[in-house]
């Protein structure tokens, strides 16, 4: 959020003219977005190279499709830091609807798949800044071991990986100071879910049918006082608008707090604008019961 907000000031001030934007949707990270789509519309040229049609690419005066990883593989780092080694899963291709025109696929018998002609993303970064890529996955990793410290332990992966980040424990905060919020406010938190909420849940229409209602966290006690049920219909009001949400209520919330995740049919940005937000409990409606 803060890089999308000092991105957009910069864009907004005229030093930056042109932007390209590699796998990435500006929007995904609670941007605010009047403000985001105000500064884009002052840049010259604006590129997009995704492998998911988000409202950036849309909006991209060129539009670059680039691989994903399953097609183009990769070094892919999991939850403990150990950095493994993808290899390619499947090689993408132009689906047999359009290739076949809704007949029979088309007879012609051949190790490549139509339409596979599309780089990875890295590959098209290296040419839009004027540079060949590496023709080898040891010339990649071998730049990638020089421009980033982080990652100087590549030299050492082998078929189990390599961790990058030493293993440890975070000590356990036995105590925290709570912000201070104005008096009869809620605070509430705009979260990303810990599955389903990444870019490509969000652009998947299967997931998003499975995702069910949009819906707000409450505390008990705090549902209590405002006479609200699980499974009520409420309304939180904004500044410049209201959002209805089912409401979910859990025993185990900090009390006087809201939470509500990442939603592809809440259009919140614009209201919010930020994670954490003080909304006022006389703004805390029940617009239908359970």
């Amino acid at each position: 959020n803060a890089c999308a907000a000092d991105l957009a000031a910069r864009v907004e001030a005229g030093q930056i003219r042109a932007l390209a934007v590699i796998e990435s949707d500006l929007w995904h990270d609670f941007p605010d977005r009047p403000q985001l789509e105000k500064a884009l519309e002052k840049l010259d040229l604006l590129v997009s190279v995704d492998f998911l049609d988000t409202p950036l690419f849309e909006k991209a005066d060129i539009g670059i499709p680039s691989l994903t990883v399953f097609e183009a593989g990769g070094i892919y780092v999991n939850q403990e830091g150990r950095a493994q080694q993808v290899r390619p899963a499947h090689t993408g291709g132009l689906p047999i609807t359009v290739t076949g025109a809704g007949d029979h696929p088309p007879r012609t018998f051949a190790p490549n798949v139509p339409g596979r002609d599309m780089p990875a993303a890295w590959v098209t970064a290296f040419c839009l800044a004027g540079q060949a890529p590496p023709e080898t996955d040891a010339q990649m990793t071998a730049w990638m071991r020089y421009n980033f410290a982080v990652l100087s332990d590549l030299a050492r992966m082998d078929a189990d990986g390599v961790r990058l980040f030493a293993g440890g424990k975070t000590p356990i905060a036995h105590e925290a100071t709570m912000p201070e919020k104005p008096e009869q406010c809620l605070e509430l938190l705009l979260a990303a879910a810990v599955f389903g909420g990444e870019p490509m849940s969000d652009y998947s229409q299967c997931l998003r049918e499975l995702a069910g209602l949009p819906a707000v966290w409450m505390d008990r006690a705090d549902a209590d006082r405002h006479g609200i049920a699980a499974g009520d219909r409420v309304g939180l009001g904004f500044e410049n608008g209201e959002v209805s949400f089912v409401v979910r209520i859990s025993d185990h919330m900090a009390p006087g707090v809201l939470v509500v995740y990442r939603h592809p049919d809440i259009d919140w940005q614009p209201r919010a604008g930020d994670t954490r937000y003080n909304i006022r409990e006389d703004r805390i409606r029940r617009i239908e019961k359970a």
